[in-house]
């Protein structure tokens, strides 16, 4: 049997997590990829990609392995829907832009508007003045669509800062860039 599925090259892997699709979203992430599909390196790196991150007490046990050709790794039915639940022990936020890192800032009650723009004050202007000094210009700011970070006072205070922001389609974690590094921070 190996043998067969080798010849046919079809092998096996756990099937990949990410949050079901509905096709209003998947048209959305289509339309985020074109306007961004002939941007270079240098226009991602001025990019301030931000998120938090939780670090749960237990994790799902449970595996989905799926036979597939590799071209066939992201297919909708080689995809294993992951489940969002409460299980909590500590979040932390945090940031890089290009290979530089801002600081990882442990977040320990519920964040309000008022308080996350109090968190954008103290730790991302800091970030901010230093792609400053580094000569960035046109520095773009990329979050989530949080309620918190769509509320009318959050983007009000971008743009008195004068902060673009990068558009973020919903229900896709994986066009956020840190969203990877993460995945590596829990390893």
């Amino acid at each position: 049997m190996d043998r067969v599925l080798r010849e046919a090259n079809v092998k096996k892997w756990l099937a990949k997590s990410r949050p079901r699709l509905k096709p209003e979203h998947i048209c959305k992430r289509l339309k985020w990829a074109i306007a961004y599909k002939d941007w270079t390196v240098q226009d991602f790196e001025k990019v301030i990609w931000s998120d938090k991150c939780s670090v749960k007490k237990s994790k799902d046990p449970r595996q989905q392995w799926v036979f597939r050709e590799p071209s066939e790794k992201w297919f909708a039915d080689c995809i294993h829907p992951k489940e969002m639940d409460k299980g909590i022990s500590l979040m932390v936020r945090g940031c890089f832009w290009g290979k530089r890192k801002g600081p990882l800032v442990p977040i320990t009650q519920n964040i309000n508007k008022t308080k996350y723009i109090r968190l954008l004050r103290r730790y991302r202007f800091p970030v901010i003045d230093q792609m400053f000094s580094f000569g960035m210009q046109d520095i773009l700011f990329q979050q989530d669509n949080a309620p918190v970070h769509k509320a009318y006072n959050v983007t009000d205070w971008f743009e008195r800062n004068s902060i673009e922001l990068v558009e973020h389609p919903p229900y896709s974690p994986d066009l956020n860039s840190i969203e990877h590094a993460w995945v590596e921070l829990k390893k």
